[in-house]
């Protein structure tokens, strides 16, 4: 059984894979679904709802933005369903790559957000150039917490950071996930 299938349980196996222009109805639904639910958190949300055209787009640059700077954004699903979307970015030191995530608010509490963060500590730590993976998210935001924590990403502290969203406060907490780390928790499921 797999580190993934052992998260979900019974709930079925996660997987995540690049947007594709065809996805952008389905992303644009799953967005409109989850506006009250993403708002405290994202920043983006306010310039929700975007039209198909726009959605289409903004795919389009994700997938140049991945040719030119490595940013990588996903959808996540379960079978065919879409049920979040994550994303790996380069932080501004070498070798360190940030997770970003969010999951349906119907599909909340069933360990996709955690199956997802590991997803992505296998892609991230599948180049190796990547010394460390981390998490960073608003101290009020326990919700990310609690995903950082069952995923086993170290704490690393907090700093002030500028308020973007509703529900912060401004306080951002760090965790980390090193490469070494990663390996030791492979081989031990």
């Amino acid at each position: 059984m797999s580190k993934s299938e052992l998260w979900l349980g019974n709930q079925g196996q996660a997987s995540i894979r690049q947007w594709e222009l065809g996805d952008a109805d389905q992303l644009s639904r799953l967005v409109s679904h989850n506006l009250e639910h993403l708002r405290p958190w994202m920043p983006w949300i306010a310039n929700e709802p975007l039209t198909l055209v726009e959605r289409q787009s903004i795919i389009a640059l994700w997938r140049s933005g991945y040719r030119v700077d490595g940013d990588i954004f996903l959808g996540v699903f379960l079978a065919a369903q879409c049920v979040g979307s994550a994303g790996l970015n380069k932080r501004l030191v070498p070798g360190v790559l940030e997770i970003g995530y969010w999951i349906d608010r119907d599909h909340c509490g069933r360990g996709i957000a955690t199956t997802t963060v590991g997803l992505l500590c296998e892609m991230a730590f599948s180049k190796s150039e990547t010394t460390s993976v981390e998490i960073h998210h608003d101290q009020a935001n326990v919700i990310s917490a609690s995903v950082a924590r069952t995923a086993l990403f170290k704490f690393l502290g907090t700093c002030p950071h500028e308020i973007t969203a509703p529900a912060e406060i401004g306080v951002e907490w760090s965790w980390e996930m090193t490469r070494s780390a990663w390996e030791s928790i492979k081989h031990a499921s």
